[in-house]
């Protein structure tokens, strides 16, 4: 349970009482790994934004600058590979290695 001031996220779902409660945190425990939790998404929101950036200035020239022609091309790739007999080219290839 979060004893953090102002927090009512465990009454707000455990209206029943709770038989075995432990309230060993403080509050002021409470509110320290509640600023650590919140630094560590900080960091890792970051981390992530600096991760699409870099990814942004290291992108080929021209990619990710789709055609009319190669959104037609992907198109037919993909319907192709929707219609390949997947089960029936695996059953052949155990087939193949049981001879």
């Amino acid at each position: 349970m979060c004893q953090n001031p102002g927090c009512d996220a465990f009454s707000t779902r455990w209206t029943d009482p709770i038989e075995n409660f432990d309230p060993r945190f403080t509050p002021l425990t409470c509110q320290k790994l509640d600023r650590f939790s919140r630094d560590d998404w900080r960091e890792t929101v970051q981390r992530q934004v600096d991760i699409h950036q870099l990814a942004q200035k290291m992108k080929m020239p021209g990619s990710f600058e789709r055609t009319e022609n190669d959104n037609r091309e992907a198109l037919q790739r993909r319907q192709e590979v929707d219609k390949y007999d997947w089960a029936g080219a695996s059953n052949k290839y155990f087939e193949r290695l049981n001879d």
